[in-house]
């Protein structure tokens, strides 16, 4: 039996109140788990595996088919977005997804590179867009799309993106500023990866130099290792 002044309607707003505020938990902690993960991914031989974790728990939680990091890249002064990682569940694989590591200008989506310079998102059903986008993606089995651009210190560094391939639907502000969050947490990851990764392979060649300097025989051998030291020691010193 309901208490004095509680009737169905207010039962029913308590219940969503509740299911809401549930919503909005479980949102949280899956973005605390993304950036526990992304911080601790280092190693070059788990970064990939920590990286897609982090996409599966964001799409278990917001129910995406699929997902995926676009990096930016210059190619003839154009430019283009290339595929860095891709995530995908039953539903996705089966499915046509974008093929593994293409490179596309940005022409290749109508409006896309627009609405990212102006920090614009996609969000919502294939219905939605216009009917160049529809053309371009419809291919895909995707029934809604979801991208979000990543700028890494006021420089469009490329754009995260997640696919519905079960239903039509538009994400809440809420749910787009956790893609916005995990977007810039995984543009983060990857500068940081990339920068210690490169620069062991640089400290790699001082020392496999240095090696081969100290037990060449011939001046010019010796020559040839000291010059590739000091190559690599000034790449190094310039890295971006």
């Amino acid at each position: 039996m309901l208490r004095a002044g509680y009737n169905g309607k207010n039962m029913d707003i308590i219940r969503e109140q509740r299911t809401e505020g549930s919503h909005k938990h479980r949102l949280l902690h899956a973005v605390n788990a993304t950036a526990r993960i992304l911080f601790a991914a280092m190693e070059e031989e788990t970064f990939e595996a920590s990286v897609l974790e982090s996409m599966s728990i964001i799409s278990h939680c917001l129910d995406f088919d699929r997902g995926y990091v676009w990096q930016n890249e210059n190619k003839n002064g154009v430019l283009h977005y290339g595929m860095r990682f891709e995530w995908q569940n039953d539903t996705g694989k089966h499915l046509n997804p974008v093929e593994n590591k293409a490179i596309y200008p940005y022409s290749h989506v109508p409006g896309w590179k627009a609405k990212f310079i102006k920090g614009e998102c996609v969000n919502g059903s294939l219905g939605d867009l216009s009917q160049e986008e529809q053309d371009r993606l419809k291919p895909h089995g995707m029934k809604s799309v979801f991208a979000v651009p990543v700028y890494m210190q006021d420089t469009f560094w490329g754009y995260v993106s997640f696919d519905d391939c079960i239903q039509e639907r538009t994400l809440s502000d809420d749910e787009m500023n956790i893609l916005r969050s995990v977007g810039l947490m995984i543009g983060n990851a990857i500068i940081r990866h990339d920068l210690i990764f490169g620069i062991r392979a640089s400290v790699n060649e001082i020392i496999n130099s240095t090696q081969a300097g100290k037990t060449a025989e011939n001046p010019e051998d010796k020559d040839l290792e000291f010059d590739k030291i000091e190559e690599t020691s000034r790449h190094l010193l310039y890295w971006k």
